[in-house]
């Protein structure tokens, strides 16, 4: 772990380095962007923790000598926006966290190295719309929390990559409906948590591929059409909310 708050003494620690030696990484310090070949010289670097370090910009290709990455946690910074080449490289990761920032706008194709990775949390963001590309590339993905990111609009199809999906969580949205085609392609969902804040209506036949699904949490008043859980054969657990959620709870 290294403490600094000067990204001039942060580079001598790495300068004094020597290559391929470094598996771990944690930083704590505060050092608001991360600029371009920063991490050039830990290319063994198989875990890189840089929670809450006020991070608000990150340069293209910042981690593309990263290459056997396995778990990036980028949680509780100040990010606003993730660009198509912010994760370039990082062919291994497993494991990528960025809950608890400010972002409000993430690129098409931004996740679309990523084709190894199996948890995605961005949690607590203020994401709004996910679109067709957002996910696009996540071959892999086992994990996806999405809970408490103010969503209001789900583009149809915007799952259609992540056939190897298990967990799903988008609780505490601003859905108002889920539409036919919103979440197509998780044939393989397990558990699905998906509370809105308003009344939100679903489509009869929306479920009707998750033929896999285990557990789903949903609001009650969110039952318009019976029939929504007719083909849901592995079913074992079934919760439904009935307590009005406010606005105010989603995001701190």
């Amino acid at each position: 772990t290294v403490q600094s708050n000067s990204l001039e003494v942060i580079n001598k620690h790495f300068s004094r380095l020597e290559p391929f030696a470094l598996k771990e990484f944690k930083l704590n310090s505060t050092i608001s962007s991360l600029p371009m070949r920063f991490f050039a010289k830990l290319n063994k670097l198989e875990l890189l923790c840089l929670t809450k370090c006020s991070i608000s910009n990150i340069e293209d290709n910042v981690f593309e000598n990263l290459a056997n990455l396995k778990y990036l946690f980028l949680n509780d910074n100040k990010i606003t926006d993730l660009k198509q080449k912010i994760f370039s490289g990082l062919v291994k990761l497993e494991e990528l966290n960025l809950s608890r920032n400010k972002i409000t706008s993430i690129e098409d194709n931004s996740f679309k190295e990523l084709i190894e990775l199996k948890k995605l949390n961005l949690t607590r963001n203020k994401i709004g719309v996910v679109h067709k590309a957002t996910f696009s590339g996540l071959v892999s993905l086992e994990e996806l929390d999405l809970a408490s990111t103010g969503i209001w609009k789900i583009d149809e199809e915007a799952f259609v990559e992540l056939n190897k999906l298990k967990k799903l969580d988008i609780n505490k949205t601003e859905l108002k409906s889920i539409e036919r085609g919103m979440l197509d392609g998780l044939y393989n969902l397990e558990h699905l948590n998906i509370c809105s804040l308003f009344s939100c209506q679903i489509e009869g036949d929306t479920f009707d591929h998750m033929t896999k699904l285990k557990v789903l949490n949903t609001n009650k008043m969110n039952i318009m059409n019976r029939e929504a859980f007719s083909e849901l054969k592995s079913l074992k657990s079934m919760r439904f909310f009935t307590h009005k959620m406010e606005s105010s709870d989603y995001i701190s």
